[in-house]
């Protein structure tokens, strides 16, 4: 388990070093769908799904998006990489709270949208890694989400 958690983080980070980033069209709204989840850990493996997630994505420019899934208390630093004025592309980071020592989420997303339309969607992973408690786990889920509004109760920020 710890070599696929490895992997992921690794390929992560390839992602995001790998070329520079470019500016996307505002991706900021809330996303609303499913997410499906398989964890493991000391005791087994488990499974969970739910069709009611939202992940609100705050553009901050530069390349850069702050995005925080409701209910879960993570908040991201993503950065966003696509074409110039991009109708498509990719968002990627670690969560705010991540640390080398105990782990912590990371966020990678695929972002479609219709050109000229509040239109949008996103699919991707979340991974979880905890390795600095006793009980070791890894949580691998699938997010589909549609962008529902392109308004935010607030800004989104790492706390």
């Amino acid at each position: 388990m710890r070599q696929r958690g490895s992997c992921a983080a690794i390929a992560l980070a390839a992602l995001l070093c790998a070329c520079p980033a470019r500016a996307l069209d505002d991706v900021t709204g809330v996303y609303s769908g499913t997410i499906a989840c398989e964890s493991t850990d000391g005791s087994g493996d488990s499974r969970t799904a739910s069709e009611d997630t939202s992940l609100y994505v705050d553009d901050a420019g530069s390349e850069t998006a702050y995005a925080y899934l409701n209910n879960s208390g993570y908040t991201f630093r993503l950065a966003a990489v696509g074409g110039p004025g991009s109708a498509q592309g990719r968002m990627a980071g670690p969560g705010c709270t991540m640390t080398s020592v105990a782990g912590g989420p990371l966020l990678q997303l695929e972002i479609k949208a219709k050109p000229g339309s509040e239109k949008a969607s996103l699919r991707g992973e979340l991974i979880v890694l905890d390795v600095g408690a006793n009980a070791h786990y890894v949580t691998v889920c699938r997010l589909s989400l549609r962008r529902t509004t392109t308004t935010l109760p607030g800004p989104i920020a790492c706390p």
